[in-house]
């Protein structure tokens, strides 16, 4: 199923679509959910790229993403 991402991550982080922006913070957090998150990234072109970094540094718990092992994960690759 990941595979087929490429094709509709514009519409997963969009700022008008579903909710992943609003989501991409817990999702970074969590076990399971920050190698989603990876692959995400590994599968978006730079403008989704920014998008995702915008959306993490915004977020209020930019701290915790950065001291959580999983959201230290995904900000490591987000900046590669």
């Amino acid at each position: 199923m990941i595979q087929a991402w490429p094709e509709t991550i514009d519409m997963l982080i969009c700022r008008d679509g579903p909710m992943l922006p609003k989501l991409i913070v817990e999702l970074s957090l969590q076990k399971f959910s920050s190698n989603v998150v990876d692959r995400l990234i590994q599968s978006a072109n730079l403008p989704q790229i920014l998008m995702i970094m915008q959306e993490l540094e915004r977020s209020v718990k930019l701290e915790k993403i950065m001291v959580s092992q999983y959201g230290n994960f995904v900000l490591q690759n987000v900046l590669d």
